[in-house]
């Protein structure tokens, strides 16, 4: 009934306009050239309207997806997450490693007909199993999310560099790296061919690239990556944490090379900013001054080197306490720092490690 009425509405309307287009072209020709334009204008008009219409609708539609597939995230890690309840875990006590376990073996069974909420948790475990530092299983988790998005998108796009470059990542903490290097050059491929959908991906993909011939002691090939690094960091202000940490590893390899005077100039730097930035409370304050105080004593300027060395190791035993790894560490560096200035009563007091 409703194509019916469609169409009588279109017969009778069709009708009353070839009418009136006889009439006026005969009678007001002048008047034909007007309405024309008129109607040329306002059928380019009704066209651009379509064409918003469906991007909205487009864009709507996409918007619903994405928030679908958050919620069916969401709600599988809600339920890895119950593990953890006392009435489900039978009382034993769990890991975060026994629940990642758990999810791992459960997404192919649960999620075989979602692939894009599947390829969005093998991300978030595989930096989950990273962080822990369970790097193989890191590894196998990012290795099923290259699959995985190679079958939802192909080998092209930034989710597949994304992928790879997060594997190339876990490859080159556990030593392989040929293998990271593959990944990483892959990841940084799609980038540079696309710099425009991908431009905030390569800082990250050329630093990362970097560190793998640091490790292999090509140090002058690290330095022009890590150069690069920084200099497209630069161009996402809005990102300063990043940007400071590239200049933190530029800075690294400038030691590398002795090129103190550069190491100095990029470390006070990235120190004044990341104080502005973090406070004086953050640890990564204290780790970058005592960082700063290893180039001066690279210099020879021991007593620098000392002051910083002090207030580094005051404010991260503030912020952390005694026992934390980095403490201890910077002791032993403070004791060093004695014994080659022939200090060794004070070294004593220095080292709270194993070599006091």
């Amino acid at each position: 009934m409703q194509c019916a009425i469609s169409h009588w509405h279109h017969t009778i309307w069709a009708h009353a306009f070839n009418s009136i287009k006889i009439f006026t072209i005969r009678r007001y020709p002048a008047l034909v050239a007007v309405s024309s334009g008129t109607l040329l204008l306002t059928a380019a008009f009704a066209v651009s309207m379509a064409v918003l219409a469906s991007r909205y609708g487009h864009e709507r539609d996409a918007a619903k997806i994405e928030r679908t597939r958050a919620e069916q995230v969401s709600g599988f890690l809600s339920e890895m997450l119950t593990g953890a309840d006392p009435n489900t875990a039978q009382g034993r006590k769990l890991t975060a490693l026994d629940l990642l376990d758990s999810a791992s073996a459960r997404i192919s069974k649960q999620l075989s007909g979602q692939p894009e909420v599947r390829a969005q948790l093998l991300e978030t475990m595989g930096d989950a199993y990273n962080r822990l530092g369970i790097e193989d299983r890191a590894e196998a988790m990012f290795s099923a999310l290259i699959a995985e998005n190679g079958r939802l998108h192909g080998t092209a796009g930034v989710p597949a560099a994304r992928a790879y470059r997060e594997r190339g990542d876990v490859r080159r903490m556990i030593r392989d790296l040929p293998g990271a290097e593959s990944d990483l050059r892959f990841s940084l491929a799609e980038p540079e061919k696309n710099s425009s959908a991908s431009a905030n991906e390569m800082p990250d993909a050329v630093n990362n690239l970097g560190l793998v011939p640091q490790a292999e002691g090509k140090t002058r090939e690290a330095r022009g990556l890590f150069e690069r690094a920084v200099a497209l960091s630069r161009n996402f202000p809005k990102e300063p944490t990043r940007t400071l940490t590239l200049m933190g590893n530029l800075g690294g390899v400038y030691i590398d090379l002795a090129l103190y005077p550069e190491a100095e100039r990029i470390l006070c730097e990235v120190l004044e900013r990341r104080r502005a930035l973090l406070g004086d409370n953050h640890p990564r304050v204290p780790n970058t001054t005592m960082r700063l105080g290893y180039v001066l004593y690279l210099r020879g300027d021991y007593a620098g080197a000392e002051a910083l060395y002090l207030n580094a190791i005051a404010d991260l035993h503030r912020i952390v306490g005694t026992d934390h790894p980095d403490v201890i560490e910077d002791g032993n560096t403070l004791g060093r720092l004695y014994l080659e200035t022939g200090r060794k009563s004070r070294s004593r007091g220095a080292l709270p490690g194993c070599c006091r």
